[in-house]
């Protein structure tokens, strides 16, 4: 026995866009894009709050690697660096910050016996700055001397 079962009325918004001639699925998609895309712009407005705090990363193919950590264009930024030689006492690794072609010293350090350092300068990085780690003679340059023992742009 076979009944004709009465079609159920779709309400509210599903029924508005099928009168416009939306099939269910075209709207349930629709809803889907819609919904996916104020999903993705919450997330964009919420991380666009620490668009200021940096934590940057670099390895080179050799090995050695650095990280920095800093809110940008506030003073102060944390440097650590790993599988770096250990320099003699008539050398230093120099710290530098390029800006606008211009290359600014910001500090000086040596590694421990297991390549490694960390530490605090006063400086404050912008988006858009390189940043780079050279060998220099022990009172350091005001320039770089040597080529970038591993460089970045912020």
């Amino acid at each position: 026995v076979t009944r004709d079962v009465p079609a159920r009325p779709v309400s509210g918004w599903l029924n508005r866009m099928q009168r416009f001639g939306a099939p269910a699925y075209g709207a349930a998609a629709v809803t889907l894009i819609v919904v996916g895309a104020l999903i993705g712009w919450g997330v964009t407005a919420l991380s666009t709050g620490s668009d200021t705090e940096l934590s940057h990363f670099r390895r080179d193919p050799g090995g050695e690697w650095f990280r920095v950590e800093t809110v940008l264009g506030e003073d102060g930024l944390s440097l650590a660096v790993g599988n770096f030689d250990t320099l003699s006492d008539d050398s230093i690794y120099q710290f530098w910050v390029q800006r606008d072609e211009q290359w600014t010293p910001v500090g000086d350090f040596n590694t421990n016996d297991d390549g490694r350092w960390s530490g605090y300068f006063e400086f404050a990085l912008e988006r858009g700055d390189s940043i780079a780690i050279t060998v220099e003679p022990e009172a350091g340059s005001e320039a770089p001397t040597t080529e970038a023992a591993i460089q970045s742009r912020i």
